[in-house]
């Protein structure tokens, strides 16, 4: 008897921990993130089954992702693309700027075709960097060969190297920025992309690329990067560049108000708001509220069990608002008049 007690205790708390498969390569569109930022590196050496991760950050700005059509130029430009990523990315300080992702999704098997910002151009028109199909459990890996153009600035030249991809450890998430659960359940994919960069008439590499991502998949109500760091360190002594850069983003909103990734049901704010706002929830009670701009800026908090919410303050425009109730969080887009 006290056997079989145990293997049942055991067989619970197994379950308890099982991973989920990473069932897309790509998250939600016009997903909202917040930007964060670290004094010291992330540490994210630990992988395996049940890691608990808690990061601390401090708020950067924010990033929003959409998903678009690719023009007659891009097909033409990035060989065998069918999909493409828009990202803006607006800092607290600083001008905005935006980048773009390209990849190729034939058969659930995903590969990275371009990569684009305002200064970097990453091509891999010779052989793209093939991630592996999806869904995706842990324990995969998957090493492909990449090759291509580049162009930095005024200069270009051509690339090779490989695309190492992880799925290596799952577990819990908690981080103070954004709207992520505490302790949400995330599988994390690991890539790491190493290039040795070519330029002109020499015949050795003239410096190198790589750049490591740690994406953490999970679900609020729908699959999505819930958190996602991206390190980029490129060393090129000919041009006299030698960079190393972090980007973090924590999930804070989807901006579709008919989107619903909460297992909340009869949600109802009227759209577009005045001066009042009110929030109808079926069996359900206000405990919080909040409302960022599309710069991920705070610019109403209050705790309050009362449905109807006094924003005569807030400008014209749009806005994330989150609502937390006794039975989890609601995000939406709201149009103030």
């Amino acid at each position: 008897m006290k056997k079989t007690l145990l293997c049942s205790i055991l067989l619970i708390a197994s379950l308890g921990f099982a991973q989920t498969p990473i069932s897309s390569y790509y998250g939600q569109d016009q997903a909202a993130y917040a930007l964060g930022q670290s004094a010291a590196p992330l540490d994210q050496s630990a992988t395996g089954a049940n890691i608990n991760w808690n990061f601390t950050l401090e708020p950067a700005g924010t990033s929003i992702h959409t998903f678009g059509d690719l023009s007659a130029e891009e097909l033409a430009s990035y060989p065998g693309s069918n999909f493409e990523e828009d990202v803006l990315w607006t800092p607290l300080s600083g001008t905005p700027s935006e980048s773009a992702i390209y990849s190729r999704n034939v058969s659930s098997t995903v590969s990275l075709t371009a990569f684009r910002n305002d200064l970097l151009e990453l091509n891999c028109n010779t052989n793209n960097a093939t991630i592996g199909a999806f869904p995706m459990n842990y324990g995969f890996s998957n090493t492909d060969p990449i090759a291509g153009t580049y162009q930095y600035d005024t200069y270009s030249g051509t690339f090779t190297g490989n695309i190492v991809t992880t799925v290596d450890a799952y577990g819990t998430l908690t981080v103070n920025i954004g709207s992520v659960p505490a302790g949400s359940s995330v599988t994390r994919l690991k890539t790491v992309q190493t290039i040795s960069l070519f330029y002109g008439p020499f015949p050795a590499s003239v410096g190198t690329a790589t750049q490591t991502t740690y994406s953490y998949y999970g679900s609020i109500g729908v699959p999505l990067p819930l958190m996602r760091t991206s390190n980029t360190v490129i060393n090129v002594p000919l041009l006299s560049v030698n960079t190393n850069t972090t980007d973090i983003e924590v999930f804070e909103a989807l901006l579709l108000s008919t989107d619903s990734f909460t297992t909340l049901n009869d949600w109802q704010v009227q759209n577009p708001i005045g001066d009042l706002m009110e929030i109808r929830l079926k069996d359900l009670s206000v405990e919080s509220v909040r409302i960022t701009d599309l710069t991920g800026k705070l610019v109403l908090e209050a705790k309050t069990n009362n449905a109807s919410i006094d924003v005569s303050q807030l400008s014209k425009g749009i806005y994330a608002l989150t609502v937390m109730t006794n039975q989890g969080a609601r995000t939406q887009k709201i149009v103030k008049n």
